[in-house]
């Protein structure tokens, strides 16, 4: 930091479309809470929807994710990853070039690779906020993201993580790669302790560089809980490749829905294209079914297949059923199980389906309480994540000033 100039971010997302709630719920909390703390803070987010980070913080700078990718080289020079690696970092001049032809032959602007690096190089504080990426089903995207964050360390920014799940990450060189740059990040808050805590310790991450602080979106949701619970099933499903279901795994939890003596709404949260979570509702439900997510108030329980569907439902005290076929969503819910308690069940087999949504309903009443209670605990712990990674940059920044003078 340097005396009395604004305080310089960049912030790196999950995502850089405006396709999830999940992930726009846990960059609108980061922003907020960044702002609070520096109102005049010069913020550049990593994006491909100017109009989106403008509704969210008016006084923020977009950049297009053009530039990191014209660096990591994707789609050209993807078989010899190891190689273009040691060149970013022994002939970065050379990489730049190279990066500059990758863009062009992308038909891309090849200054996105300057303002790219610049936006980086000249950071205080590079922020990662809520995701849960960095894993092997997004395995280009968590690459990208851990280059970002080595550039950062390299050019001595503070480096924080915030509200993240953490694997699986069983790729080898993912799994390198990660353990090459996670023990150097200064503080890294985690959604849940039982994945991700095991994950950052067998990479060798000290203790006192990270913390378990909850998923960053509840503290939206907990703003929006309902004064009693409703009289719905609300109704989440992922079709994609790293949820593992098929047509026949999706048209039996139909069945088992269908058949109960309750109205059913859709609670969509993924609109992105190929996964949209309404369109795979729909399929399992019929085509007539309505919903969004603003009519997550209204429900009882809800029977959930992917994360924030759940992890917003909880947060307003409404119980979930959460129904998980790969590591990827298993790790998932076991950590929201972990975090929540009663109310939140994990099934792995839909012979235990029928039997898991009976007892949630007939319980709902009798658990709100306590899962709103573990919201407002969890939101405590995320508050207190941010002001120590916070504090970590003003102490840096007055640490320098006194060497400086």
């Amino acid at each position: 930091m340097r005396d009395n100039a604004p305080v310089r971010v960049f912030v790196e997302p999950s995502g850089y479309r405006d396709r999830n709630a999940g992930d726009a719920a846990m960059l609108a909390v980061a922003l907020r809470r960044l702002r609070e703390r520096w109102p005049e803070a010069a913020i550049t987010i990593h994006t491909q929807e100017p109009a989106a980070i403008a509704r969210l913080d008016p006084q923020a700078t977009p950049l297009a994710p053009d530039g990191s990718l014209g660096w990591n080289a994707e789609g050209h020079f993807d078989l010899l990853p190891d190689a273009f690696r040691a060149l970013r970092r022994h002939a970065p001049r050379l990489m730049r070039f190279l990066a500059k032809i990758a863009l062009r032959a992308s038909h891309r602007n090849p200054r996105a690779i300057d303002a790219y690096l610049a936006a980086i190089r000249n950071a205080d504080l590079v922020i990662v906020t809520g995701a849960g990426s960095l894993n092997d089903c997004f395995r280009q995207h968590a690459s990208r993201v851990l280059e970002t964050i080595e550039l950062a360390i390299d050019s001595g920014a503070v480096t924080i993580l915030m509200g993240q799940g953490l694997g699986p990450m069983s790729d080898p060189a993912l799994r390198r790669r990660a353990a090459a740059v996670l023990p150097r990040v200064d503080f890294i808050a985690l959604r849940e302790g039982v994945a991700s805590v095991a994950l950052l310790q067998s990479m060798g991450v000290d203790a006192e560089r990270m913390t378990v602080s909850g998923d960053d979106a509840i503290a939206l949701a907990y703003a929006a809980h309902p004064p009693a619970l409703g009289n719905t099933i609300g109704v989440n499903m992922r079709r994609s490749p790293y949820a593992g279901v098929d047509d026949a795994y999706l048209l039996a939890i139909g069945r088992a829905l269908r058949a109960r003596n309750a109205p059913l709404v859709a609670i969509p949260i993924s609109t992105q294209p190929g996964e949209e979570d309404l369109a795979t509702i729909r399929f399992l439900l019929g085509d007539s079914v309505e919903g969004s997510l603003e009519r997550l108030p209204e429900c009882r329980i809800v029977v959930a297949g992917s994360y924030h569907a759940a992890v917003m439902a909880l947060a307003m005290g409404i119980s979930v059923v959460t129904v998980a076929r790969s590591p990827y969503y298993l790790d998932k819910f076991r950590g929201l199980a972990a975090q929540f308690g009663d109310g939140c069940r994990v099934v792995t087999s839909l012979d235990d389906l029928d039997a898991a949504i009976e007892a949630a309903w007939n319980e709902a009443p009798h658990v709100r309480a306590s899962l709103l209670e573990a919201a407002r605990r969890q939101i405590a712990s995320s508050e207190a994540a941010y002001r120590h990674a916070f504090d970590l940059l003003e102490t840096r920044g007055t640490m320098t000033a006194r060497i400086c003078s």
